[in-house]
């Protein structure tokens, strides 16, 4: 019996330009990573069963540091999209993100310092459920997206280990799906395209 498998796993994870940058005189400090990640399988005659597949997720990561002791500001900025093809489906997407989190802390001389954070979160492109057919459109850019700002403490050890606690206030702005993230069944007679929760944020 005729048997071969192609596996072509193009891992490009090119960090296409990975970079720190430290400008002389300069309190800032920026890194760059980006990368592509490409899969592919493909069968003929292979009696163990399975199908062809072809996967691709682009990533992006910027990092920006401002330092003027006993203050630093510090900018996250992070983008992944990528989509899967599996026999003859049609692509589905797989990874859709764009984060950015900016943290002002105030170092106290301590491995304890208290912060202030904001983040938005949100999609790149189209969102689907594919759990009934056709899919269904659950989230567009910005429809959902998430505000969250966050006051609190953060810990640090040697710059090994860091993390932080605060309580956090998230806002949920939404259009087309409000239904799906900020629907109140106590306010039936009005459709809410927008909420804010409280609570506790750790990371």
């Amino acid at each position: 019996m005729k048997i071969y498998i192609i596996i072509l796993i193009f891992l490009f994870s090119v960090n296409s330009f990975t970079q720190t940058d430290s400008l002389a005189n300069s309190n800032w400090e920026t890194s760059a990573l980006s990368g592509l990640n490409i899969s592919q399988i493909a069968l003929s005659n292979w009696t163990q069963g399975g199908d062809n597949s072809l996967a691709w997720t682009f990533f992006g990561k910027l990092d920006v540091l401002y330092l003027s002791k006993p203050w630093a500001v510090k900018n996250n900025l992070k983008l992944a999209f990528g989509r899967t093809k599996l026999g003859s489906a049609d692509f589905r997407t797989n990874d859709n993100e764009i984060y950015l989190e900016d943290v002002l802390t105030y170092d106290l001389g301590w491995a304890i310092s208290p912060f202030f954070s904001n983040t938005v979160r949100t999609v790149i492109g189209n969102g689907f459920s594919y759990a009934s057919t056709p899919a269904i459109q659950t989230s567009k850019f910005f429809d959902p997206g998430y505000v969250t700002q966050s006051l609190g403490f953060t810990y640090s050890k040697d710059k090994v280990f860091t993390s932080r606690l605060g309580i956090a206030l998230q806002e949920t702005f939404t259009k087309r799906f409000a239904a799906l993230y900020v629907y109140d069944p106590k306010t039936t007679d009005k459709v809410e395209r927008f909420k804010v929760e409280t609570g506790i944020e750790s990371v």
